[in-house]
């Protein structure tokens, strides 16, 4: 008897355990917590000056991966748009009024493609008959620039806009209607008058000198010693035809423009800004250029070296290997929207625009309408979609004018989310330092 006692006790025992009494080990789960992030948006209107004002006719959608609309935010009176959501990234579309020179208003429309919801985002938007330029100031005047004795002149080049330039004589070149500006009772920008020829033996020579305060004067003129000296530079070998400026300050001073057959520049290195500058060099090659009744087709390529050493950026080549896309129907955009450019590797990124001929619902007058999407270059893009809020303006219906494709390579990153990043907020880093890329346009008349 005392036996089975026993052996009723320890399955008892066993069966409190298994239900987790008795002191077992083992603990309930924590339920997570989900973690919010909160995406922010600025948008600003900037004037001629440099400076910004904030600009709130703008609309933000968030969207899924159909690009449907999940939620809608509209920026307040600071031109600022922030929310909180549980996605680390996000679909999300940009509309914005737009004006441009005499056109009337359109609509500007951009969609970024699993952008990061904790990159904070900036729109510059443009709006050309809203811009407040009160808070510049600005001064046209002449400026007279003194130099060596010039047999021709085959450069004559400012940092800041001009209408013209005459040769006074062989020592002294006028530059007409040169505008300075900027925000009141801040610093004068700088910038450079320089003019680039042969001299009487024929030797190619070059001066310049720089200017940083443009208060007006009763002659109406600034009058400048060119003390600078350009050095001839030899250039690389087999070099393409290339552009080429000196970044400083965030201006550009001194262009270039070198043909393939150039064996030589003339180049302002020793200036009292060289150790702030940066040598920007652009070059181009065209595969493919047609024109008909039905409109037309470019393709080409790009690319862009930045360095602050002038050989490492003239060593700039264009891409001749011919991308490996449809040139005849460009079947790599789908009726439905989906697109395929992964034939051409190495590019992470794609920029897609489509432009259309769009109509104010209210007037039914035409407007302009442009649709960019930044996406990886195989994705869907959102233009099949209702645009929440805007189906009357553009919709599947909607006249389009164009399609403009850019395939983008950066030797920085081959990461998407790093290019993202970079044309959500404009960090520009080294993202730009050498960057590639091929350009499609399609236009439609």
């Amino acid at each position: 008897m005392l036996k089975n006692r026993c052996l009723i006790s320890l399955a008892l025992l066993s069966l409190i355990q298994s239900c987790g009494g008795g002191g077992g080990s083992s603990s309930p789960k924590v339920p997570e917590v989900p973690v919010e992030y909160t995406f922010n948006l600025s948008s600003v209107l900037s004037n001629e000056c440099g400076g910004s004002s904030s600009f709130s006719d703008v609309e933000l959608l968030v969207q899924d991966d159909n690009w449907q609309t999940v939620s809608s935010h509209t920026a307040d009176i600071n031109g600022k748009i922030s929310f909180v959501t549980l996605s680390k990234t996000i679909n999300y579309t940009l509309i914005a009024k737009n004006q441009e020179g005499d056109e009337v208003e359109g609509l500007n429309v951009i969609s970024y493609t699993q952008a990061s919801t904790t990159t904070p985002a900036m729109y510059n938007a443009r709006y050309d008959s809203r811009v407040d330029n009160t808070t510049c100031e600005c001064i046209t005047q002449d400026v007279l620039l003194s130099h060596r004795t010039f047999n021709e002149r085959t450069n004559v080049n400012a940092s800041a806009a001009f209408e013209r330039w005459d040769a006074v004589d062989d020592q002294t070149t006028r530059f007409i209607n040169v505008e300075a500006c900027r925000t009141m009772d801040e610093a004068w920008p700088l910038h450079s008058f320089s003019v680039v020829g042969t001299d009487i033996n024929g030797n190619a020579i070059g001066v310049a000198q720089f200017l940083s305060t443009f208060n007006a004067n009763a002659q109406l003129e600034w009058s400048l010693s060119a003390v600078e000296v350009a050095d001839k530079v030899l250039l690389l070998a087999n070099h393409q035809a290339f552009e080429s400026t000196q970044i400083i300050q965030s201006a550009s001073h001194f262009a270039l423009s070198v043909s393939e057959n150039d064996n030589a520049v003339v180049l302002f290195d020793s200036h009292p800004y060289i150790n702030e500058s940066v040598y920007q060099s652009n070059a181009r090659f065209i595969f493919q250029e047609t024109s008909s009744i039905f409109g037309s087709t470019k393709i080409e390529s790009f690319q862009q070296i930045i360095s602050t050493n002038y050989d490492e950026s003239f060593s700039v080549k264009a891409s001749k290997i011919t991308p490996n896309i449809d040139t005849v129907n460009f079947s790599e955009i789908n009726p439905d929207g989906s697109y395929d450019f992964s034939n051409v590797s190495g590019y992470p990124m794609a920029i897609i625009i489509m432009t259309y001929q769009a109509f104010n619902p209210t007037t039914g007058l035409p407007m302009p309408a442009k649709w960019t999407t930044f996406g990886p270059v195989q994705g869907q893009l959102p233009i099949n979609a209702v645009l929440t809020g805007y189906e009357d303006i553009i919709n599947a219906n909607t006249d389009k004018k164009g399609t403009d494709v850019t395939l983008i390579k950066s030797q920085a990153t081959s990461s998407y989310a790093d290019y993202l990043r970079y044309y959500q907020n404009g960090d520009h880093s080294t993202f730009t330092n050498n960057l590639q890329r091929y350009h499609i346009e399609i236009t439609l008349n």
